[in-house]
């Protein structure tokens, strides 16, 4: 493994012997492992050889504290160079590399930041408003998509109106319409 890290192309070597690593490089090894058939979430915790130690990836956004990066709709790689002589990772010299991976989990759920007038709540990982956010996000999501799925199956059946219906289909969607129905509708003079 040490041999396919060092030789690809996009790291080097920087005077103070610290070793620097593209996080494009990376992603050219990242394609090939996620051919499959339902989505995964990643998160990948590499612990460089000692004989590449440190290594740091070359970004603006990475910092030698977090030396992570983030990817969309695939997850997050973070890189922890432990003290020399290291054999055993006790829970501690993980707290901030799992800190890294919430904050990536965070972000591929989409769940919204919290604005600096509503405090923090601790240790919460989730606060109940930012829950409440993704809640009310994908509730939107689910009715914009319900819609758009009802209009494009009316549209179907107009152009094609000798179409055979199966009544699972037709009881599926008089089941959608009912709790589309339901579906409060905010306006702009409703109160949030």
């Amino acid at each position: 493994m040490l041999s396919r890290w060092t030789s690809f192309q996009g790291s080097s070597t920087l005077p103070n012997g610290i070793w620097v690593l593209l996080p494009l490089a990376i992603t050219g090894l990242i394609g090939a492992t996620a051919i499959i058939s339902y989505p995964v979430i990643n998160f990948v915790l590499y612990i460089p050889h000692p004989s590449i130690r440190p290594l740091r990836l070359e970004s603006t956004e990475s910092t030698p504290r977090h030396n992570s990066f983030f990817l969309p709709q695939w997850g997050g790689i973070q890189i922890l160079n432990p003290a020399s002589g290291t054999k055993h990772l006790d829970v501690s010299s993980l707290r901030s590399p799992f800190s890294t991976f919430i904050t990536h989990l965070l972000s591929l759920l989409g769940t919204p930041g919290l604005p600096d007038s509503i405090p923090s709540e601790g240790k919460v990982v989730l606060s109940p408003w930012q829950l409440d956010g993704l809640v009310r996000q994908r509730a939107a999501e689910n009715v914009v998509a319900a819609g758009g799925t009802m209009g494009a199956l009316a549209r179907l059946v107009r152009k094609i109106p000798n179409m055979a219906i199966p009544q699972e289909i037709r009881s599926d969607v008089l089941l959608t319409l009912s709790h589309l129905e339901k579906v409060p509708v905010l306006t702009l003079t409703d109160e949030c």
